[in-house]
């Protein structure tokens, strides 16, 4: 139960924040007001609609993806996250992930602990030291994507995924697959 508040906290707070990109304030500076100076035509739409496209039920919160063995030395982990045609990331909010690994045999640098981007360019490619032996790699993902034409819904898409990544000296495997697709929620009216 407690995990699950956490979700519905942080999915609320990335609302929040989200908003706050959106109408460029923030509660703690009012909004600014048009001036000749500054007045330009904004590229925010009048109206913006804001959905979470998370699962609900905290079961299906976590994906676990199948294993994959990889040889030791350097290895990558690609990232791969994917929309239907007439959708695209955010230009105000950031694509994150949240990046780790248990064990000593998948090390991944600091960097992406708590990487941060506004449209980035998939696929993500996660450099690896890999030694013997078996770890494995989470990625906490908070996802702001939007349709590309109107851009009047937006999305908000929080992925918990892990993945099993075995090391061993018999493979000559270097790279490991992650790929999200994302899915627009049937319509509502």
């Amino acid at each position: 139960m407690h995990h699950r508040f956490g979700l519905v906290v942080v999915t609320f707070i990335s609302i929040v924040l989200f908003g706050a990109a959106c109408s460029g304030t923030s509660e703690d500076s009012p909004p600014t007001q048009p001036t000749s100076e500054n007045q330009q035509e904004s590229s925010i739409p009048a109206k913006l609609t804001l959905v979470p496209n998370a699962p609900e039920d905290n079961e299906s919160a976590s994906t676990f993806i199948p294993p994959q063995t990889l040889g030791p030395g350097e290895g990558t982990l690609l990232l791969n996250v994917t929309m239907p045609y007439g959708y695209k990331f955010n230009d105000l909010a950031p694509f994150s992930a949240k990046i780790s690994s248990t064990g000593r045999s998948v090390h991944i640098d600091d960097i992406w602990a708590d990487y941060e981007q506004l449209e980035p360019e998939m696929p993500l490619e996660i450099p690896l030291q890999l030694s013997e032996g078996e770890s494995i790699v989470t990625l906490d993902l908070s996802i702001y994507w939007c349709e590309a034409i109107k851009e009047t819904l937006c999305f908000v898409d929080t992925r918990l995924i892990n993945a099993t990544i075995s090391v061993d000296s018999g493979s000559t495997a270097t790279t490991a697959d992650v790929d999200v697709n994302l899915v627009p929620p049937p319509s509502f009216d």
